[in-house]
């Protein structure tokens, strides 16, 4: 599995943690259950509606206790306007996954 893509139409000031709690879950199970690194963790959004999206820039909590350091827990959070810039998004972001 090369990434994890969590994708919401909108996101609110009351409800944009829920993408942290996704990426933190997500990155648990890989780090604690499996014993390997997780794949990469990114979000999408077409609307914001007055929300700050930097503020999801916080630690995967399950990557604290690793001798390299703590990592974040969204590798990527982006705003498209429509179905097409998935497209173009998603084939960049592919390309650019290590081989």
């Amino acid at each position: 599995m090369v990434l994890a893509l969590a994708i919401k139409t909108s996101i609110r000031s009351d409800r944009m943690y829920q993408f942290l709690f996704e990426a933190n879950a997500w990155k648990f199970v890989w780090h604690r259950a499996f014993r390997i690194e997780p794949s990469r963790f990114y979000c999408v959004v077409t609307g914001t509606y007055g929300t700050n999206p930097d503020k999801l820039n916080s630690v995967d909590f399950s990557s604290v206790s690793k001798k390299q350091g703590a990592s974040k827990a969204i590798d990527g959070m982006t705003k498209l306007t429509s179905p097409f810039d998935l497209i173009d998004w998603f084939t960049g972001v592919i390309q650019s996954l290590p081989r």
